[in-house]
């Protein structure tokens, strides 16, 4: 375990190599999850998204979690607001996440509709 300065206690880990995003939010474009920061958490659009995915990978090397995939796979769900919907979105994640990487998936980043 390695003590930082802000008093934070972090232990290295495995580096993120197989992850994906799941956006079942239809207001935010595929191309859009990479660039921009989320302002609110409650609004997640084109300015905000894709910028979202960068500040989480700067955040987890900052804090001592190496990503070797720092563009991971972006599926564009479409829920139907019912579970097999649901599912069908974070299965294709994941295995787009395993194809990408040939690994098993670590992560996926899920994106949810604010009603």
């Amino acid at each position: 375990m390695n003590y930082k300065a802000d008093g934070q206690f972090v232990t290295a880990g495995n580096p993120l190599a197989s992850w994906s995003v799941c956006n079942f939010d239809n207001r935010t474009p595929d191309q859009a999850i990479r660039k921009y920061c989320c302002r609110q958490l409650s609004q997640v659009d084109a300015d905000s998204a894709e910028n979202f995915v960068s500040q989480l990978v700067n955040t987890l090397v900052k804090s001592g979690c190496p990503v070797t995939n720092k563009t991971p796979y972006i599926h564009k769900a479409n829920a139907g607001f019912n579970l097999e919907g649901i599912h069908g979105g974070l299965q294709e994640s994941a295995k787009q996440a395993f194809l990408q990487s040939k690994k098993d998936p670590q992560m996926i980043l899920v994106i949810m509709p604010v009603s």
